[in-house]
């Protein structure tokens, strides 16, 4: 491992490690604080953005943002203002993977394992396969971006395999009639289980004929 890859590792290490610490001090709930104290505001919506930047460097979900944009804009203005705030808040995390691309260590390992399954699958189908999973987003950012996804790939990847999610998260906001910690619900657990379904064929199929080869 060249030097450079160790300052690579040990900054990674040390922000991933910043972010779990984040995400204990300021836990879910306190998103939905954030998010319920913008009632009213007239700068909702650049607030909201900046808030789209910060999230993925406290650990906050972002389930809650969406939900959120769904109550204060409606169904169809916050779809679009959700698919806005899904590439403001993906594309940081992207950006520090693919600096964290390393040839050895930790992050070399992880990036060979990325790079195979986007080779396997295509970068675009291995990005939208992996959004419609039940899994972190940020994880789905920070891999692709370790595992060298093109940038194009990981945007149209990240609004065709998130766009369902939101679609569903946006319409349970615009449905409430007050915003609260209490009123935010997740998804039907048939939805979940039918998008993680159709994530699991996206990718499953390209992998399943390497393995079979």
């Amino acid at each position: 491992m060249t030097t450079r890859d160790r300052l690579r590792a040990l900054l990674g290490f040390a922000l991933f490690g910043a972010i779990v610490v984040a995400a204990v001090a300021f836990g879910p709930e306190r998103a939905v604080e954030v998010l319920l104290a913008l009632q009213g505001s007239p700068w909702l919506l650049p607030l909201l953005f900046a808030l789209y930047l910060l999230r993925p460097f406290v650990g906050w979900p972002h389930s809650p943002f969406a939900v959120a944009v769904g109550f204060y804009f409606g169904l169809v203005s916050g779809v679009l203002i959700a698919l806005v705030g899904l590439l403001l808040t993906s594309l940081p995390p992207f950006a520090i993977g693919r600096y964290l691309e390393a040839d050895a260590g930790a992050f070399g390992r992880v990036s060979e394992l990325g790079e195979r399954f986007a080779e396997t699958t295509g970068d675009l189908r291995a990005v939208a396969g992996a959004r419609l999973l039940p899994v972190p987003a940020d994880l789905v950012s920070y891999g692709a971006g370790v595992a060298g996804v093109r940038t194009s790939r990981f945007v149209l990847g990240t609004v065709v395999g998130d766009l369902p999610w939101l679609v569903g998260l946006v319409f349970v906001g615009a449905q409430l009639e007050a915003f609260s910690a209490e009123g935010i619900e997740g998804l039907d657990p048939l939805t979940v289980l039918a998008l993680t379904l159709v994530g699991l064929l996206v990718v499953g199929k390209p992998l399943y004929s390497r393995l079979r080869d």
